[in-house]
């Protein structure tokens, strides 16, 4: 499987390791996010390209059946948990922290 480049910032590293740590290795994906950070490609949060969807970023994206939508990527603690997964393609990154200069949100 030909897996996406991630580049999370270190903000967004430190934010997601404490999370992992108060998490059950039995809890569905943990192991999958674990493996994923290993394989980022951790950037500061004032060198994050423009173009990358960051903890907190509201995009516009459509699913793979065509329909489309607007969200904010949040933590679990600020999520609705609805646990549906999808295949998705963004569109637009309407707000991205970073961006913004919001570097410690």
């Amino acid at each position: 499987m030909n897996t996406p480049e991630i580049g999370p910032t270190t903000t967004d590293i430190d934010r997601l390791e404490q999370l992992l740590d108060t998490l059950s290795s039995s809890v569905t994906g943990v192991d999958t996010l674990r493996q994923e950070l290993a394989r980022a490609s951790i950037v500061s949060p004032q060198h994050l390209p423009v173009d990358v969807v960051s903890m907190n970023s509201t995009v516009r994206f459509t699913f793979g059946d065509g329909k489309s939508s607007c969200l904010t990527l949040v933590y679990p603690k600020d999520a609705d948990r609805s646990g549906i997964m999808s295949t998705i393609k963004v569109n637009e990154i309407i707000y991205q922290p970073e961006r913004e200069g919001a570097y410690h949100r």
